[in-house]
Parts: structure tokens; sequence; C-alpha cells
């Protein structure tokens, strides 16, 4: 999430700086301080030093060079050059800040803001530090950073050391899937990025009746409604609620005697985490990572769902394909079809639990504005879901 989006969600100078000092007394206890003026820019997601070499930036921006419209890529190529040169930085949407930072850093770290965590990569040394922004949930974090330590053969940037509230990691470089630019490229990593995935499906699959699994869910869902998420509309909690109560009534009464195949999931497998270079890649950010339904990635990738407007047309397209489609996201190892399609209402519950889950925090302020764009969707979703999903035993 780029800092001027983070900026509208969250007081997000007050909460960086107040991040980066609490990591300082923890990593640096005995380390002398000097202060450094950094550049911010929004646009491309980096809070780095004034008299940084620029060429020692360009790694770090590149991604943001493309565009698939040929006229606007030229101008993002001009811009990723021109928005952190000194002449132009402060005109592009930039601004100056000073930070203390260990003097033994040379004065080589560059910041970029996440969602929970801060990653500062030190530039000099060749790796990085992943920090949890003051006010946010540590649990994300411990997630991202376990999960790469427990699979160490999932290709992922490897964790050296994990303490509460940081991690440090090795530093990959690379351009996120969907900036690439060779189609046979772009196919034979995805193949590759599935089969990691499978992989680890395969080694973590478990079995759980739906009957037990969709109370579990609706129970969480509308606990965090009623303990973060108070400050929500009325509406926007009546189409949380109506929407938990109706799933879990249609999957407990048609679907009661299945069994439902659970793994461990990504949790945000989307184009931009797969990072690509020339010889490898890597599946990144793995914050969302738990126990979720066998297909919870794959849809999140087929139905583009981090991307809420015109998620239901999306599924409904997908729905009207599966009357003729045998194998449907085979590559999880298992596949989705007319017969097993009541996964679809798994896994809007699931993903359901995630949103709110990730902005139930009270750092995160407006949070109905950052909601109701894909509640929107969800009560599109489940008239299709109603509509389209026969019973079990029809």
């Amino acid at each position: 999430m780029k800092i001027q989006l983070l900026k509208k969600r969250e007081n997000f100078l007050e909460i960086f700086k107040e991040s980066i000092e609490i990591f300082f007394k923890e990593q640096y206890l005995a380390t002398n301080k000097v202060k450094v003026k950094y550049i911010l820019n929004d646009n491309l997601n980096i809070v780095y030093p004034s008299k940084i070499n620029r060429e020692e930036l360009r790694e770090l921006v590149r991604e943001f060079e493309y565009h698939p419209n040929i006229f606007r890529k030229f101008f993002q190529r001009i811009y990723c050059y021109v928005a952190i040169r000194p002449l132009f930085e402060l005109l592009t949407g930039s601004e100056k800040l000073e930070i203390s930072i260990p003097s033994s850093s040379k004065k080589k770290w560059v910041f970029i803001p996440g969602n929970h965590s801060i990653r500062v990569v030190d530039l000099e040394k060749n790796r990085c530090f992943v920090f949890l922004k003051f006010g946010f949930n540590k649990e994300f974090l411990q997630s991202d950073a376990n999960i790469r330590l427990k699979y160490k053969w999932l290709k992922t940037p490897k964790v050296f050391q994990l303490k509460e509230t940081w991690y440090e990691e090795e530093r990959v470089v690379g351009l996120p899937w969907n900036r690439l630019s060779s189609i046979n490229l772009k196919k034979q990593i995805i193949i590759k990025a599935e089969k990691q995935l499978a992989k680890l499906y395969q080694k973590t699959n478990s079995k759980i009746n739906i009957k037990k699994y969709i109370p579990q869910l609706c129970k969480s869902i509308l606990s965090t409604l009623g303990s973060f998420l108070l400050e929500l509309p009325d509406k926007e909690k009546y189409i949380i609620r109506n929407f938990v109560r109706e799933v879990n009534l249609k999957l407990t009464n048609s679907f009661g005697d299945v069994n439902i195949d659970l793994v461990i999931t990504h949790g945000d497998f989307q184009p931009g985490n797969i990072l690509c270079s020339k010889k490898d890649f890597w599946i990144i950010d793995w914050e969302y990572s738990n126990q979720r339904s066998i297909f919870y990635d794959a849809l999140v990738f087929d139905l583009d769902c981090r991307f809420s407007f015109g998620l239901a047309k999306r599924l409904n397209k997908k729905i009207k394909k599966l009357a003729n489609k045998n194998d449907y996201l085979k590559w999880t190892g298992q596949s989705l079809n007319n017969k097993n399609s009541f996964y679809l209402y798994v896994f809007f519950l699931e993903d359901l639990l995630l949103r709110i889950n990730e902005v139930s925090t009270e750092s995160i302020k407006n949070k109905s504005e950052i909601l109701s764009s894909y509640l929107t969707e969800i009560s599109k979703v489940q008239k299709i879901l109603i509509k389209n999903i026969k019973n079990y035993y029809d």
C-alpha cells in the first residue's frame, strides 16, 4: 500500500516516527545516533536519505516504472527517474523528515512502509529489517516470519532472526509478477509459485466438518465486529451480520454432512506478492498466512479479490463456467466444480474475516471508508451465491 493511501487511513507520520524510535531502542540499545535528513515520496512508497547516491535507489522504485499502456509507461519511467533527483524531488509530492538513526548505519538505510510493518533496507550490508508499526497487531508480523522459519523450503526471502516485534531477513531484488513484460516468463513463474503452494497444502492438509468450522468463522467475525468495529454505520454492520447469518444457515443446513479440506494458506496470493528476478522468484508478504479452505489462495488470485470493484461480476462469470469445467484450480491438488461449489461460500466467509481483522486495530481510522466498497460487493456476492450454489442433497 502506497504512502499516499496510508496517510488517508492512519496518522502516518506520527506512527512512522514512533515505530522507528521503538525499533531502534530494541535493536540498538547503547548505540550513538545521528540526525539524518530524509525525503519521503508518497507515490514511490519510499523514505530515503537526502544525501544518498540516487542510483542506489533505482532497484527500489523500478516496479513503479511499469504500466500496461505504452504512453503511461513512458511517463511513469520519466517520473521514477525525476522524482528522486535533488532538483525535482520536492516538486513531486515529497516532503522532508529528520530521523535519528544509529551512527553505524552510515546513512544507508531506506524505509519502505507497509500495511502493518515497516521494512528498512540496509543498502550497505544488503539486508533488511522488518519491524512493527506502532499501534498495530504484532500477530501479522509474527505470522509472516514464522511460516518462513517453519517451512524453510518455501521460495521466500529467508528470515535470519525473529524477535517479538521485528525480524531480520534476506534482501531480494526483483519485480512483481504483474510487472513482467514476457508472457512466457510469467507463465513459467506462476506455475512454479502454484507448485510451491500446492506442496504446502499437501503437507498441512486436514479435514473438518462444515458444521464445526463455519460456526467458528461466524463467531470470530461477529466478535470482531462487536469489539473493534463499533463505529461502522448500521448499514454496513447489517451487511456483515446478514451475510454471516445467511451463509451459516445455508452451509450448516444444506451441506452439514460435508467435510472440507483446510490447509495453511498464504492469505494474500496476488500478482504483487510474487517477486521475480531474471533467474529466480519469491513469494513474499505472508502476514495473512493462516489455516483456511484449500481454494482460498487460488480464488484470491483468480477473482482478483484484492480489488473490490467488480468482484461480484467476476464471481458470476466464474460460476457460469463451472458447469463445463472439471479442472478449475486443479493446481491446488483438488478441482472446484459444481459438486463442491459450496467452497465459494466458505471462501467469502474466510475473506470477510480477514478483511475486518485487517482494519480492526485502533490506529486505523476511517474503517468504514476502507470496507465500504468491499461490503457493497459482498451484498451482491450473497445474492449470486444463493442463486447459483445448489444444495448438497439436490
